[in-house]
């Protein structure tokens, strides 16, 4: 069958029917677009619409974050290198902070330091103090977890001499 034949034959087919079942298969045919257009259309426009505001939120906030991430980065990058006993002296004083369990290694441009027993935010501030006070970066951290304290070793990676 054709295409022109079964178009013929759909509208016999139209034609023979009456004008309530004509009606009732309009209105299944409106009804049906209907459904089309909402969950391919205004359902997903309105979804996006509603999670709009609080996903702008949550990206601001992530681009503040990142904006004073890279303030600090560059004043950090203006500081004039520290000499290494600067350095050492800075690194030594930051682990003596922590606790007398705490100690350093220096090994030429690099140091090995052992944690003792320290709390999560004391950890968080020694690595703060090494990045601005002794200009000096985590190579390798190895920790361990006991309760709520942490304990095991890191390479730091001295400033090298100016």
């Amino acid at each position: 069958m054709s295409k022109t034949e079964l178009q013929a034959a759909l509208r016999a087919r139209w034609a023979g029917l009456k004008p309530s079942e004509r009606q009732g298969l309009a209105a299944a045919a409106a009804l049906l677009l209907a459904l089309l257009l909402w969950s391919l259309w205004l359902q997903p426009l309105l979804r996006t619409l509603r999670e709009a505001p609080p996903q702008r939120a949550v990206l601001a906030s992530q681009l503040q974050q990142m904006r004073q991430l890279a303030t600090e980065v560059r004043s950090l990058r203006e500081r004039p290198p520290l000499a290494p006993a600067q350095a050492e002296a800075a690194l030594q004083a930051a682990t003596a902070a922590l606790g007398a369990g705490n100690r350093v290694q220096l090994q030429g441009e690099r140091a090995v330091v052992t944690l003792q027993g320290v709390s999560g935010e004391a950890l968080l501030g020694w690595l703060r103090e090494l990045r601005a006070g002794a200009r000096a970066l985590p190579v390798e951290l190895k920790l361990r977890r006991q309760g709520e304290l942490y304990s095991g070793s890191a390479v730091i990676a001295l400033a090298p001499a100016p």
